[in-house]
């Protein structure tokens, strides 16, 4: 209890004594009302905690937050545009950094239409580095696919490699150091058993180090060239026979990147996996399909970087 009060005491909620306007704050919580100091207790017989009572007559409405002149929940003055000018008193912070992708402070105040069009323009300039990126690799690069045992400590089972042409340079079996997982048995129909008398890893790395030797090589995502180092890493074989003479880069990353599907919760572009097929060979050719895509079409068409013409007040505020 709170003995520095002169609170009136009840037995209980149906006491006669109690005035039908004495309520709990809950109750005046419930109709929308902010509650005044208690002005009286209920004290029930083996109940050690008190319910106070506050008397309704003396709460005061809750006002809504559209109820509140806007002059007095504004607290920032109207911000110049550094671009056009226009007066706002937008949280610039904030809608800048909803619109950009890389959530960098922006180097100057500008408004919602302006730093759209910067964002746009940005946007525009970071495919068309993309699109050029996949015709380059287009032009000259190999492409290389793996089957593998499954997700948890993966070892080989296939190797595939084609040529920037769609050719194929290798298709080769390679007996794995255990058993593959049964949903890598049932997606490429391979065991220990079947792959007969399919050589080892380092038999085949030789003729893929000079397929691959002075060319930038091309595989679906970081966790290939991971699979092809600890491969050779368990058979005590010096990866450096692959690694130290070619270029290697995963293509998916920057796929997903000039694809464009934004999330909006973790503040990036959604991942676009590649749909295995049921050898390697068909998935060179469909990471050679999605390298063809980007290099071949855009929303943006066939500009050249930066063609697109801003104001001159505009064109400081795009990041290069």
């Amino acid at each position: 209890m709170r003995p520095d009060l002169p609170l009136q005491r009840f037995l209980g909620f149906d006491d006669p004594a109690k005035p039908d306007h004495y309520v709990t704050k809950t109750q005046l919580v419930a109709r929308g009302l902010i509650p005044g100091d208690p002005v009286a207790v209920i004290v029930r017989p083996k109940q050690r905690k008190p319910i106070y009572l506050s008397d309704r007559h003396h709460a005061i409405p809750r006002q809504s937050s559209s109820a509140i002149p806007r002059s007095t929940t504004t607290h920032q003055p109207p911000i110049a545009c550094a671009a056009c000018g226009t007066m706002g008193d937008h949280d610039h912070r904030i809608i800048l950094d909803s619109l950009r992708t890389d959530r960098a402070e922006p180097p100057a105040p500008v408004c919602a239409a302006c730093f759209a069009a910067c964002a746009a323009e940005e946007r525009r300039m970071d495919v068309q580095a993309l699109r050029a990126q996949a015709q380059a690799w287009l032009a000259a690069c190999v492409i290389v696919a793996l089957k593998t045992t499954g997700d948890d400590d993966p070892d080989i089972l296939e190797l595939g490699v084609i040529d920037h042409t769609g050719m194929v340079l290798m298709q080769q079996r390679v007996t794995p150091l255990w058993e593959p997982e049964p949903p890598a048995v049932a997606l490429h129909g391979s065991t220990l058993a079947m792959g007969g008398d399919a050589p080892d890893l380092t038999e085949v790395v030789p003729a893929l180090a000079a397929i691959v030797h002075g060319k930038t090589v091309l595989v679906a995502e970081q966790d290939d060239i991971d699979t092809l180092i600890n491969g050779l890493d368990m058979r005590d074989h010096d990866p450096r026979i692959l690694l130290d003479h070619a270029t290697w880069c995963d293509l998916l990353e920057p796929y997903s990147d000039w694809f464009g599907n934004w999330d909006d919760r973790r503040r990036r572009y959604r991942w676009e996996p590649l749909v295995p097929t049921h050898d390697v060979i068909g998935d060179c050719l469909a990471l050679r399909a999605r390298l063809q895509e980007m290099a071949a079409w855009s929303l943006y068409g066939g500009c050249g970087i930066g063609a697109v013409a801003l104001p001159a007040s505009l064109t400081p505020l795009i990041p290069h």
